[in-house]
């Protein structure tokens, strides 16, 4: 597991700022793919709206071990996937939210992932009779910065496709 780290917000946006371009110097201290924004839709009952959306790819998604990054999947999230072999490899993201959405591809011969969410473990088979995006949403979460560790448990592979952040906030009635 990652040592302790300072958390600063990834996509914080902050009134009266610029925002700063998409594209920039190759240091990897300067990331240059910025978080993937969705616009945000009306909330309803059944469909939360999004406050973020994160990519396998994005550089804050910490990964542990032998993970390979595979491009031009049909229907993956930006078409991309990060897929582990082997047992025991990882991936770890820190967020600010309610709530978290994995998402990854499930298919034959698939394997399974532990989900730890600040300690509590969910084990999730990625394995299903035919190839399809599928979501794990976690439990409504209390406000504030979680760990979330998704972990190759048992398989021969699985796989990790993005990471939701919904917006669960009620929104204010209109006049």
């Amino acid at each position: 597991r990652p040592p302790e780290m300072t958390e600063f917000p990834a996509d914080t946006e902050v009134p009266g700022f610029p925002s700063f371009p998409t594209t920039g110097p190759t240091n990897p201290a300067f990331p240059t793919q910025p978080a993937a924004r969705t616009p945000t839709p009306a909330a309803s009952e059944t469909i939360p709206a999004v406050l973020s959306k994160f990519d396998d790819t994005y550089y804050e998604i910490l990964y542990d071990g032998e993970w390979t990054s595979q491009t031009n999947v049909t229907g993956a999230y930006q078409n991309t996937l990060h897929i582990s072999f082997t047992i025991e490899n990882y991936a770890y993201f820190t967020f600010v939210g309610q709530q978290v959405i994995v998402s990854f591809q499930a298919g034959p011969s698939l394997g399974t992932i532990l989900i730890d969410l600040d300690g509590v473990e969910f084990q999730v088979s990625q394995a299903s009779a035919q190839t399809q995006l599928v979501e794990w949403r976690s439990p409504v979460l209390v406000m504030g910065t979680h760990e979330l560790i998704v972990e190759h448990l048992s398989g021969g592979s699985v796989n990790l496709d993005s990471i939701t952040i919904p917006d669960l906030r009620t929104p204010t009635p209109g006049p």
